[in-house]
């Protein structure tokens, strides 16, 4: 749920949000701060955590990295480098003090697609980050957004084409609040497909 002058607002869970699978358990609430995609690179000289102010705040961070589809880019371009996996920007947003991440779409470079939520079990991470992180549609936080005159997708294009980070933060009357509760079960699983027999009383295991 969010607050916005003064009115609660409740977001749908598995239609509107969802958890990651590597997230904490827990409850946080907070203010909000906007840290483009989460990324803190010295090697290409772009950290969107300079001079934004994370601590025991919830950050809102796009997904994936800069210039996405951009072969020149000294991020991967088409190929992801570590700093757009999701896990990444957990730790990254945990360094910096954050309470919470919330996960938002960058639909400027997925045009044309539609927006599903990160199916549960399907982010690879640790078992747990040791910090919430969760995921919204980006038509919520629009809402946001708009609150602080600003627009999502103008800011990301315009991280995208100079690579400046674009990171502030949300106005005070903006609040947010997230719960998210993940039980976690060990289990033995069978993973091997064949035995290949050889000449000596050894195999090759498949």
């Amino acid at each position: 749920a969010y607050t916005a002058d003064g009115q609660e607002k409740a977001v749908t869970f598995n239609e509107e949000f969802l958890p990651l699978n590597f997230s904490a358990s827990g409850e946080v609430s907070g203010p909000l701060v906007f840290a483009g995609y989460g990324i803190t690179a010295p090697e290409h000289h772009y950290d969107d955590y300079a001079g934004l102010d994370a601590k025991d705040k919830l950050v809102v961070v796009l997904r994936h990295e800069p210039q996405e589809f951009d072969e020149k880019s000294v991020f991967a371009g088409r190929l992801f480098t570590e700093h757009a996996q999701l896990w990444s920007k957990a730790v990254n947003a945990k360094m910096h003090g954050a309470r919470g991440v919330i996960l938002v779409a960058d639909r400027v470079n997925h045009r044309g697609e539609a927006e599903e939520l990160e199916k549960f079990g399907r982010a690879a991470g640790p078992a747990d980050a040791g910090i919430v992180f969760v995921q919204v549609k980006a038509s919520v936080a629009d809402a946001w957004f708009q609150q602080a005159g600003q627009n999502l997708d103008q800011i990301q294009e315009a991280i995208d084409k100079d690579l400046k980070p674009r990171s502030f933060a949300f106005p005070g009357t903006l609040r947010a609040s997230v719960a998210a509760d993940l039980e976690r079960e060990l289990r033995t699983v069978r993973n091997v497909a064949g035995y290949l027999p050889g000449e000596k009383p050894e195999y090759v295991i498949i």
